[in-house]
């Protein structure tokens, strides 16, 4: 059952900042089988977890225009029973729960004038345990991963032909184009072979997308 949030925030002069505690408990915590020979994925519950952690965030307003950001986060993830499944997997108290990055932590600036508006940012994930095919808990951790972002956007106001505002936007992914995974499991071998081998999913190459936005 989830805890309430709990957190405290301040705000004068230009100066905004909070942090803040969470914690929620799941008494039948989804996983997922991936059957390798069949290729077919099957959800199951096993066992309790909790999830907790502390976030804090802040944020300056340099002027009427600009403005500079930061976010920090910590966060722990893990079986709260000893339980088994259907599938074989065992689980055990104080195991990791998988996909769940040990802290997240994000720094921008942003402005705006007129109709315009940009922002330029960047996002850091830190490592996560990764989990089984089976969905059973692993003790291997892939590494944190970074990237810097920006989107760009103007609003024109038309006020006619049954149109309120138009926006154009642009947006720029990985601008650095790092290469990291952002997601990884871990499979047996086929054919009775001993071990095991990673699949990861790579980050996004440097990307950029526009949008056109219509307010009717």
């Amino acid at each position: 059952m989830p805890w309430p949030w709990f957190g405290v925030a301040y705000k004068h002069d230009g100066l905004d900042a909070s942090i803040s505690l969470y914690r929620s408990d799941f008494t039948h915590t989804f996983s997922s089988y991936y059957d390798t020979t069949t290729g077919l994925t099957y959800e199951y519950n096993i066992g309790s977890s909790s999830y907790q952690g502390i976030n804090i965030a802040t944020a300056y307003a340099l002027d009427n225009y600009i403005s500079i950001y930061g976010n920090y986060s910590l966060q722990a993830a893990h079986y709260t029973s000893n339980s088994s499944s259907a599938y074989g997997v065992a689980t055990s108290i104080g195991e990791p729960r998988a996909n769940t990055p040990t802290y997240l932590a994000g720094v921008g600036i942003e402005g705006h004038y007129m109709g315009t508006r940009a922002r330029l940012y960047g996002n850091l994930v830190g490592p996560q345990y990764i989990e089984a095919s089976t969905g059973a808990p692993t003790s291997i951790s892939m590494p944190a991963y970074a990237t810097m972002n920006f989107n760009l956007a103007h609003t024109f106001r038309i006020h006619q032909y049954g149109f309120k505002n138009v926006t154009f936007s642009l947006s720029g992914v990985n601008l650095l184009n790092s290469e990291a995974s952002v997601l990884e499991k871990q499979f047996p071998y086929i054919n009775n072979q001993p071990g095991n081998y990673l699949v990861a999913e790579p980050m996004m190459p440097r990307s950029f997308f526009g949008t056109v936005k219509i307010v009717f």
